[in-house]
């Protein structure tokens, strides 16, 4: 997992903001919620970024890489980019395969750096699909998921137990907890997640 501040120069002087991040699908890819890395920039109106990376799950001591956008959705909220010179980063993560609807009542996990802090894996269920308005969105669906997620942990990508991506964490909602399925209790803030469109 990463933990991801963004800056315009390759200074921690001049970091925007910071969550969290992850490897996606081939080295070099890197993928985020969006408004981790722009949160006020209009849709293409952003150039290359630096990101400082932290690797939780090495030794290493955390640096800057430069990165380039390569798709925006600011309606989705998403990011994905390419990082300059790949060389020693761990494997990326990989993309869940089969039906999400099938997954619906898994167990998924959110591992994440809440308030720029240590790693810590959220656990919790995939409770099905947010009703979006004018309609959802067939191909990057929005999802409710059970496991709680914080300041920081926007841009963790949502896990299934084998480790496949489902999904990137972009937002917490209040539920009333007679909304949410039997035996699912925590105190009603449930964490929302985007779908990962193929061309991702």
């Amino acid at each position: 997992m990463v933990e991801v501040h963004s800056a315009k120069e390759e200074s921690i002087h001049f970091t925007r903001n910071s969550g969290t991040g992850f490897l996606y699908r081939e080295k070099g890819l890197f993928v985020t919620a969006r408004h981790v890395l722009f949160p006020q920039a209009a849709e293409g109106e952003v150039g290359p970024v630096w990101i400082r990376l932290t690797f939780s799950n090495t030794e290493k001591k955390p640096f800057w890489r430069r990165a380039v956008l390569l798709k925006e959705d600011r309606r989705r909220d998403l990011a994905l980019l390419r990082i300059d010179n790949p060389e020693g980063l761990p494997a990326p993560l990989q993309p869940f395969a089969g039906s999400r609807v099938e997954a619906f009542g898994r167990g998924v996990r959110v591992p994440s750096h809440p308030a720029g802090g240590q790693l810590v894996v959220a656990q919790g269920t995939l409770l099905g699909l947010v009703d979006e308005p004018g309609g959802n969105d067939p191909s990057a669906p929005m999802l409710l998921c059970s496991a709680p997620v914080s300041a920081g942990s926007s841009g963790a990508p949502v896990l299934d137990l084998a480790g496949k991506v489902l999904g990137v964490a972009i937002a917490v909602a209040q539920v009333p907890p007679n909304a949410l399925p039997e035996g699912i209790k925590n105190r009603g803030e449930v964490g929302i997640l985007r779908a990962l469109p193929q061309d991702f």
